[in-house]
This record gives structure tokens, C-alpha cells and sequence, in this order.
């Protein structure tokens, strides 16, 4: 899948990432932003107008991502849910003509002939299925892997700014070695758990109708 390939790059955040945010230059505007009296306590938590700009891009680029990934997920769901109403229709057995006779018989056997094919059309829709599901685990792994990697980036630049602020302190304030607890709430995290549990909860259920071993 496409998003697997966006997800196992390297993050590339607008405002963090790239040529014109290397640390040293974040050090510099550390120690600049100190010299000019940005530094505020707000809760016990430290913040300049840097450190706000930078939570502000970080919690974009998250954002951006759950919904990349959202917009995978929906044309997923709009297959599983096919392929579940088409196993449903693939149940409805054509039962066997009582009786006997030659012509009885061509028609049993050409019914038999057509079960045969419609089970083997519910297996190939399963296997499907349980393709997406691997899929799908994959993609969750991807995503939370993908989010770590740019939170420790983040987390990068920012101690490389606070290293210019502590730099220009000189022990004149306790401050802490990391200026911020990062936590906040991201709106399309909510939205991604949800979508992902919806197709999650409708392929197990799929399975277990059908008595098929998934995992």
C-alpha cells in the first residue's frame, strides 16, 4: 500500500524539519530569544514564542498523517464491507433435487458444480480478507512507529533551542533540562482509532462467521 510507503519515510515536518532548522541554528535562537526576554513560566511548564510555534507545527504534522491514513482506510472499508455482503449471499445453499432419474441427476450434479464454485469463491474472498487484515496491522504498527520517530525529532529540536536558552542562563534561574511536557490531544487520533476499530471489529466478525482462522 501507498501509505505504507508514506509511513516507513523518514517525517518531514514544515517549520522543524529540513536545511533552514538544523540545531545549531535552533541553539542561536535559543540564546537570542533569552537575551531578549521571551522566556515565560506558564504552570511550571517553559515557553517562548519558538517553543509554541514549534508545538504548533508538530501537532499539524500529526494531524495531517491521521488523515492521510484515514483516506486509505475509507476505500478499505467500503471493500471489506462488499466482499462481507457478497460471503453473505455466497451462504444461501441451492438444495438438491429429491427424486430419481437421469435428468434428476444432470440437475443435482450441475447444482453440486455450482456449490463447488461458490466455495471456492468464499474462500478466495476470505483469503482477501485476511490480506487486508495483515494490512491493516501493518499500517497501525507504520503509523505509531512513523509518529515516534517524528515525536523524537520534535523533541530534538526543541532541546536544541533549550540547550541556546540554558547556554545564555548561565545558572542565573533553576531551569529544567527540558522545558515542556508534551501531551497534547490530536483531533484526528480520535477519528483514525476510530475508523481502524470499525474495520478491525466488521473482518473478525466476518471470520468468525465463517469459522476462519485469521491469525
Amino acid at each position: 500500500m501507498n501509505i505504507l510507503y508514506q509511513l516507513n519515510k523518514s517525517p518531514y515536518m514544515n517549520g522543524i524539519t529540513g536545511l533552514s532548522h538544523l540545531d545549531w541554528m535552533e541553539t542561536w535562537m535559543g540564546r537570542k530569544d533569552y537575551r531578549d526576554g521571551q522566556l515565560c513560566n506558564a504552570n511550571n511548564q517553559y515557553l517562548t514564542p519558538f517553543i509554541i510555534k514549534k508545538i504548533n507545527y508538530f501537532d499539524a504534522y500529526q494531524n495531517q498523517v491521521y488523515l492521510n491514513v484515514i483516506k486509505e482506510l475509507d476505500p478499505i472499508y467500503q471493500s471489506v464491507a462488499s466482499m462481507s455482503c457478497e460471503l453473505h449471499h455466497l451462504e444461501e445453499k441451492e438444495e438438491l433435487i429429491e427424486g430419481k432419474g437421469r435428468q434428476i441427476e444432470r440437475e443435482n450434479f450441475e447444482i453440486k458444480k455450482r456449490e463447488a464454485l461458490k466455495q471456492e469463491e468464499r474462500l478466495e474472498i476470505l483469503l482477501k480478507l485476511s490480506k487486508i487484515y495483515e494490512n491493516m496491522q501493518d499500517i497501525d504498527v507504520a503509523l505509531h512507529q512513523h509518529l515516534e520517530k517524528a515525536k523524537k525529532v520534535f523533541q530534538s529540536k526543541i532541546s536544541a533551542y533549550w540547550k541556546g536558552i540554558l547556554m545564555e542562563n548561565k545558572n542565573e534561574y533553576a531551569l529544567p533540562v527540558y522545558p515542556v511536557d508534551y501531551e497534547n490531544e490530536i483531533e484526528e487520533k480520535l477519528n483514525y482509532e476510530i475508523q481502524w476499530n470499525h474495520i478491525m471489529d466488521l473482518l473478525k466478525k466476518v471470520f468468525m462467521q465463517e469459522e476462519y482462522e485469521y491469525v
